[in-house]
Order: C-alpha cells, then structure tokens, then sequence
C-alpha cells in the first residue's frame, strides 16, 4: 500500500482549512444580513435561521480542528523558528510567541467574560409601539393585537410580563430569545396566540 506523503497530507488538511474558512464566512453574512432576527419563517434553501446557526457553528468546530492539526503538521517548523539559530535571542523570541499566544487568547474569551444582558428584542421596534398598545394592562384585556412579526420581548415590554413566564408555562426552552418572532416560535414549538392571550389574562388576574 503506498504511503501518503507529508506534503498531500497538508494540502488535505489545509484545503479543508480554507475551504471551511469560507463557507463560515458565506454562512456568518448570511445569517446576519439575509436571515436576520425577526424575520419569522424565512428560509434559505429550506433551512430556517437557527439551522444555518447549527450549520456554521459545526464549520467553525470543523474550521479550528483543521487548525489545530495544521499547526501540529508544522510544529518542527514553528519551533524551529521560535528558537532560531542564536542561542542570545531564543529569549526574545519565547517571550514574543508567549504574548502573541496570550493576545489571542484573551481575544477569543473576550466575550465570554463581558457583562451578560437578557435582550428583550426591542431595539428597532420602537416604531411599532402603537400597535401593540392593546396589550397594556388596564385597556379592557385587548390582546387581540399580537401577529406573527411580535416576539416575546415586545410582550414583555408592553405587558410586563417576563419572557421566563410564557417560557415556562409554553414549554420553551430557557435559552429561547426573547427577540424571536412569534411566527418562527409557533412554527417550532406548536402553540397559538390564544394560548398566548389566555396566559396574559392569566397572569393579569
């Protein structure tokens, strides 16, 4: 059996790598810009926004293990060049790896370590206000305003009632958005806008 070479085993690994690299950046704008929050049922080739999500979280899993090996592929090569030929700079140049390797370390955990908010999706819905002033307590219970482009949050704001609240009693899951559409929740968990209506009554009372 012929045995595969070093240099076809890193043109594998490193077409994977770039290859991988692109389609998680096709399916990062497209997530942001095509399929952005609020936009209901909308689909691309059958595939609704939280599965493009699952998709390009799965490439940049697939994007980081082909890094890893590349880097694994290389290593000889990259300590050869941290410790260099002279031994009077093998100093200077751990110290520059270890705080490029530090820098971007503390870039990619920069987002776990910020302050955490719960967002409610309102943002750039305040010129919907009016329309969902039935909701507020005390105008004869009119909860016959809710629609489809309305996400939890906007309940939420205009009612006062958590978003944990309709969570919990509708099954979702604690994780759920609160700037999902009603449409797309309906669509995957099964529930009406009367189950809506009778747990905002129900809470009001």
């Amino acid at each position: 059996m012929k045995k595969v070479s070093t240099a076809t085993i890193n043109f594998i690994v490193d077409g994977m790598a770039f290859a991988s690299l692109i389609f998680l950046l096709s399916t990062g704008f497209l997530i942001y810009f095509i399929l952005p929050p609020g936009q209901g049922g909308a689909s691309v080739w059958g595939l609704t926004r939280h599965e493009w999500g699952d998709i390009h979280f799965i490439l940049s899993l697939l994007f980081v293990a082909t890094m890893v090996i590349h880097v694994i592929l290389h290593w000889s090569w990259i300590d050869g060049r941290v410790r260099g030929r002279q031994h009077q700079k093998r100093g200077l140049r751990y110290g520059i790896a270890a705080i490029v390797l530090a820098c971007i370390l503390l870039i990619a955990l920069v987002p776990y370590v910020g302050p955490r908010g719960q967002d409610t999706g309102n943002g750039n819905r305040q010129e919907h206000a009016g329309k969902y002033d039935l909701l507020k307590p005390g105008q004869g219970g009119g909860v016959s305003a809710l629609d489809g482009a309305m996400t939890l949050g906007d309940i939420e704001k205009t009612t006062g009632i958590p978003v944990s609240y309709f969570a919990h009693r509708l099954g979702l899951p604690s994780c759920v958005s609160p700037g999902e559409s009603l449409h797309h929740l309906k669509e995957i968990y099964g529930f009406r806008n009367k189950d809506l209506k009778k747990l905002i009554r129900a809470y009001r009372e």
